[in-house]
Formats: structure tokens, sequence, C-alpha cells
């Protein structure tokens, strides 16, 4: 999963090539259409789910996703329109309205994963241009064999 990439193509690129068993890419805005353009030269049939961020101007990438995934709930916002930047009040008000699972969300630049007990709440960063140091991106991976018990590994990029 990745955020606010602002053309970053050779980073995600490398991310994909070396993350074994992908099944789904999301992107949360802030040049969304780089992953339609990475997944499109590298040839790969990954599903992708996009939002759009404050910088994807003209883009069709709607501006949040709830759907459910391995009986899960997950919520993708950018999170500039529920003020992230300022408080994580409004989009958890908003994430328990639409009963997320797992609420993922961009904008800041900034890594974010924290349990509340009934949802995850995740920010993977920006694999672009981070606010911290290093690059950084999630991994989700939902076991349903162990009554779809969720894992979120927040990674540092590494140039390979």
């Amino acid at each position: 999963m990745f955020s606010d990439s602002h053309g970053s193509l050779y980073e995600m690129r490398d991310v994909i090539r070396n993350e074994k068993n992908i099944d789904m890419i999301f992107h949360l805005g802030d040049y969304a259409w780089d992953l339609d353009n990475l997944t499109e030269s590298m040839k790969k049939s990954i599903p992708v789910k996009r939002v759009k961020g404050n910088c994807d101007f003209g883009s069709s990438a709607p501006d949040e996703l709830c759907f459910e995934l391995c009986g899960k709930r997950i919520l993708m916002n950018h999170g500039k329109k529920l003020g992230v930047k300022h408080t994580l009040t409004k989009f958890d008000y908003h994430a328990r309205e639409k009963m997320a699972d797992i609420a993922i969300f961009g904008h800041t630049h900034m890594p974010l994963l924290k349990n509340l007990g009934d949802y995850y709440l995740l920010n993977p960063g920006s694999i672009g241009e981070p606010r911290t140091k290093g690059k950084t991106y999630a991994v989700i991976d939902i076991d349903e064999n162990k009554n779809d018990k969720i894992s979120i590994d927040m990674k540092r990029y590494f140039k390979r």
C-alpha cells in the first residue's frame, strides 16, 4: 500500500518486484495515476484500488472507497477533507460510522498504525516525499485460515 508517491515510480516498482504474494495494491492519493502507469509498464495484472488526493487534479479516482475484502471492511480516504493534518477526530468518527475494520488515509506523509480495539487506523506514510526519516509503505495481510486475522507491517523503503 502506497500513499503520496508524487511520481516516485522507481521506489514503487522496486517494492512491487520484491514483496512476495501481492494480491492487490492500494494507493491513497497524490499521484494516484502513478499506480496505473507502473502496473502498465511492468505488464502486471495486479488488482488496484486507489483514491484521489489533493494533488490528483483531473483524476477519475473516487474521493473514497469502502469495500469488503476477505471478510473485512476497508475504508480508503486521502484524508485532507477530513482534516487529518490537524486532528484524527473527524476521520475516527467517519471510520466508525462506516464500520471499518481497517481505516486507511494518507496526506500527512507520516506513517501511523494504531489498533483502536474495534478497528485499525493506518497511514503508510509517503513512498515519494516523506516527512520522516525515510520513504515508507505498508503491507496488510488478512489470513483467512486464522479467523481472518489482520496483520499490518509498516515498512521503510531501502533502495535495492
